[in-house]
Order: structure tokens, then C-alpha cells, then sequence
């Protein structure tokens, strides 16, 4: 299934810390929006996203799910 990803981030090399501007993640028809932060300085790195993918049915990302690791309880 494919997957794109548009984004934009503003990275500060003094703190070494970066925000991520509104990017989208597109997995077939789905749209999702994703937002926020991270920071370099910390081992490992620390990232604080948040995904909005509001009114996206499951079926959409049934495909993708499995890539990064999400199992999906039995009769879900």
C-alpha cells in the first residue's frame, strides 16, 4: 500500500530541537494530519507527535497497520 508523507519541520541548532509544521500522511484515500515537536538532546531522541486522522475508517489503514508494528485486537 502506498504511503506519502508531506511535512515540513523548523529545527533550532542552539537547542537542538525542532517543531514539526502540519504534515500530512496519506495512505491510499486516507488523510491523516500530523503535528509537534522533538528534541535532539535527549537519548534517545524525544518526540512528541500528535495524529489526527478524524473520521478515517480502520479499513483504510488495515493495509499499513501491520508495517509499524499496530495489531488490531481478534473480531475488531
Amino acid at each position: 500500500m502506498p504511503v506519502n508523507i508531506d511535512y515540513a519541520t523548523v529545527y533550532t541548532i542552539h537547542s537542538q530541537a525542532g517543531i514539526l509544521n502540519p504534515g500530512d500522511i496519506k495512505i491510499g484515500s486516507a488523510v491523516q494530519h500530523l503535528t509537534g515537536n522533538f528534541n535532539t538532546t535527549t537519548e534517545p531522541t524525544k518526540i512528541d507527535m500528535k495524529l489526527n486522522a478524524q473520521g478515517m475508517t480502520v479499513g483504510d489503514l488495515e493495509g499499513f497497520l501491520p508495517a509499524v508494528c499496530v495489531v488490531l485486537p481478534s473480531g475488531s
